[in-house]
């Protein structure tokens, strides 16, 4: 299976890297009242520089401040030393001069050595390419997950009684427990309205050790539940992704996700104890093992951007991390071993998500 990963891997760095370029037929405007007054019969995407400013700090304040007057996005670009906050893409003239009268009563502080002029930065139109640029990211997440597993296991106890009285059962559970992820990749904005931004990268989840192990049912019979045994399920995952935002407005995005990699999933620790009242038997003492399986997963979510840099994603995952099962018992469980079939996984996660300028 580690060719799974191997190709998995070259597969999401050739898209990081290899990623197209943008390009439109982009307008900018210079200035809240000249595109108050703005008229024009040419089609295509429409930026308003509002403002500019030397300190990147000053510049998105003001950010902050035009986000709460219009649902178009808002972002700062770097030119000659200068922060320039510009609103779009706008698709007509007629939303250009509702978004200026919208945004005209925001207040600047005015700062003589680091406010400078719109209307004497005369930025050409191809510098508008710095409009849908990349950054690199890393994001720490963690949260919770719900797993599920086979909910009953047959193994054969060697005796010559007819089914199903040939058959222990051996009954599981499903614990929550901690997860915790570390992901680094590439982040590209189009700064469209619509499909904004997307993330490619690669993932390492650590899926916490949780006791799946619950009761064995002797002789597939109720009145035979003697033991309670224990068996560690975890997982360490490796992931490439992708993930979208679909609607930019003001400071949340939703997005998708979807993802395929390598898990190594592993049972270990296995352990039975007599109930009370029950003679103590010799155990099947199922060994550890581990598996490479191939694993995907699926989420959707919000992120919330509060500064240029720095976001958080809340958001649901579903992950699929292949069969699991523990090695072959003892003694008379030596062909034996506890299939837990497919290990599934329901996960609520939150992340900090860090962009590097």
């Amino acid at each position: 299976m580690k060719w799974i990963f191997r190709d998995t891997v070259t597969a999401a760095a050739l898209m990081i890297f290899c990623a197209p370029s943008f390009s439109a037929n982009i307008h900018v405007i210079y200035g809240l009242q000249k595109a108050n007054h703005f008229h024009a019969a040419t089609t295509g995407d429409y930026y308003i520089q509002t403002n500019s400013f030397r300190s990147p700090k000053k510049a998105e304040h003001y950010k902050n401040l035009l986000h709460s007057k219009t649902s178009y996005p808002v972002t700062v670009t770097h030119h000659d030393n200068y922060n320039n906050v510009m609103i779009g893409p706008i698709h007509s003239a007629a939303e250009v001069r509702k978004v200026a009268n919208e945004t005209l009563t925001t207040p600047v502080r005015h700062s003589h050595d680091t406010e400078h002029s719109t209307l004497q930065q005369k930025t050409t139109i191809t510098d508008m390419s710095n409009h849908s640029r990349s950054n690199w990211f890393v994001a720490f997440s963690g949260g919770m997950q719900h797993p599920r597993f086979n909910s009953n296991i047959r193994i054969n106890n060697g005796s010559d009684f007819p089914a199903p009285y040939s058959s222990d059962v051996y009954s599981t559970k499903n614990k929550n427990e901690p997860v915790f992820a570390l992901s680094a990749g590439r982040h590209f904005e189009t700064q469209n309205r619509w499909l904004p931004a997307y993330w490619l990268g690669l993932t390492y989840q650590n899926v916490l050790a949780s006791n799946a192990g619950r009761t064995v049912m002797q002789y597939s019979s109720p009145e035979f539940i003697n033991y309670r045994y224990r068996e560690h399920i975890s997982s360490n995952v490796f992931l490439a992704f992708v993930k979208m935002n679909l609607l930019q407005y003001r400071m949340v995005t939703p997005y998708i996700k979807v993802g395929a990699g390598l898990a190594l999933n592993r049972s270990s620790d296995y352990a039975e104890t007599a109930l009370p009242g029950v003679t103590p038997r010799t155990g099947a003492g199922f060994s550890s093992e581990t598996t490479e399986q191939f694993a995907y997963n699926a989420g959707l979510g919000i992120d919330v951007a509060f500064t240029r840099q720095i976001s958080a994603s809340l958001g649901y995952e579903y992950l699929n991390l292949g069969h699991v099962n523990s090695g072959q018992g003892k003694d008379a469980w030596s062909s034996q071993s506890l299939n837990f079939g497919s290990y599934q996984s329901n996960q609520i996660l939150l992340s900090v998500n860090y962009l590097f300028e």
